[in-house]
């Protein structure tokens, strides 16, 4: 399964906040992450109808393969992205829990100025 995720993708950790909820203090994402979250599980939302049928099910190990085009180069580390990305991909309901991605063969981070981006395929592992 193949998706495209337009627009500068984000990390998990990057610029995170401290609020309290109820007395106790809680790390919630950025607001940029939880906008590039709310967008990148539309997008793929919106990308899933041709694989319907494919879900993800108890039992089966998926390897992810994931290129993130950044607009520049940063601080931020392939983890975090995949981090993300991983949580997009349980939310928006792709992946029925992200603990089945059981490899990460072939992700990588690369600089696209003008078309920033997450390329990724899902595949299941032998």
């Amino acid at each position: 399964m193949r998706f495209e995720i337009l627009g500068h993708p984000r990390t998990k950790k990057t610029s995170q906040r401290l609020v309290k909820i109820r007395g106790a203090t809680k790390i919630i994402p950025s607001k940029v992450t939880l906008e590039w979250s709310n967008d990148a599980q539309l997008q793929l939302q919106s990308q899933f109808g041709k694989y319907r049928g494919k879900t993800f099910c108890e039992g089966q190990r998926w390897n992810l393969r994931a290129i993130f085009y950044r607009k520049q180069e940063t601080t931020a580390d392939l983890i975090g992205h995949v981090q993300a990305l991983a949580d997009v991909l349980q939310a928006a309901e792709i992946v029925a829990n992200d603990r089945l991605i059981r490899g990460l063969d072939g992700c990588r981070m690369e600089i696209d100025e003008k078309n920033p981006r997450v390329e990724l395929e899902l595949t299941e592992m032998a």
